[in-house]
């Protein structure tokens, strides 16, 4: 099986929405700006980080 990196898919509005939450979280993540701003939510910003992560990550391969 060979694996497309760059391959084009489709995601529906709030798809996309996901994807941006979860680039957003990584944002505020991995800021040092931010990071003391953040404290008090970071717990809830990885698990957004990684759920939304793992389901833009299904929906790509799947398609």
């Amino acid at each position: 099986m060979r694996f497309n990196l760059f391959k084009t898919f489709k995601l529906t509005w709030w798809q996309a929405s996901l994807f941006k939450l979860s680039a957003v979280s990584f944002g505020v993540i991995i800021s040092p700006y931010f990071q003391d701003l953040f404290r008090g939510i970071e717990p809830f910003l990885w698990i957004l980080l990684i759920v939304s992560g793992l389901y833009i990550a299904y929906i790509w391969l799947k398609q």
